[in-house]
């Protein structure tokens, strides 16, 4: 199974640490927003997707990690866009073969948790695994008509827009990660339930 680099723009402003963004498609997931930035004793190092929020309690800023990889997918991804990135700037343009990563292969659900409060719009917090990338913060919502559904990460662009960070790029792969989710978020909250229901029967029989 491989990887694919879709695409890699240089940024145009060479003062800040941001040097180039990149796309991968892994199993029909693309994950934008991957970026090669150069520290200040001039290394490049790769930089996955993360999302930043604040605490509502303290205002605190909170970094949250989006994505990672085993450490040989990372080393692999890293050397191939990390050089494609010099090639693009010394060139104008990149040329890189498809990233080949062993005993890899599908997208798969890995966890889906429900949060304890199920009267929310999320119900759960679901994770993915493809090829050695994992994937998380996924959330699965329920509709105002009583569907379950998967919202990806977003982020806010220039233009006021939501782009999600990474996702599905085919409706069938949408559905077929929607239904596992929703198939482990049941399994666990039945599980939840009779864990909770055991442990009230015997607290009352004590």
């Amino acid at each position: 199974m491989s990887i694919q680099v879709k695409s890699l723009g240089l940024v145009k402003n060479e003062e800040i640490e941001i040097k180039a963004i990149a796309s991968l498609e892994v199993e029909g997931m693309r994950i934008d927003g991957i970026r090669v930035n150069e520290s200040e004793n001039g290394n490049l190092y790769l930089q996955f997707p993360e999302r930043k929020f604040k605490k509502r309690s303290t205002d605190e800023l909170i970094t949250t990690r989006l994505m990672f990889a085993d450490n040989d997918v990372f080393k692999k991804i890293s050397d191939t866009l990390i050089n494609a990135y010099k090639e693009k700037k010394e060139k104008g343009e990149f040329e890189v073969a498809d990233i080949e990563v062993d005993n890899k292969k599908g997208v798969t659900v890995t966890q889906a948790n429900p949060l304890n409060d199920q009267s929310k719009k999320t119900k759960a917090m679901v994770g993915l695994e493809t090829n050695g990338i994992y994937l998380k913060d996924i959330r699965l919502n329920e509709s105002n008509d009583g569907k379950l559904y998967l919202q990806f990460p977003n982020r806010k662009t220039k233009d006021d827009e939501y782009k999600d960070m990474f996702y599905p790029t085919n409706s069938e792969l949408r559905q077929q990660l929607t239904e596992q989710a929703i198939n482990m978020y049941q399994e666990k909250l039945i599980a939840k339930e009779f864990d909770e229901s055991a442990k009230e029967t015997e607290e009352n029989e004590l």
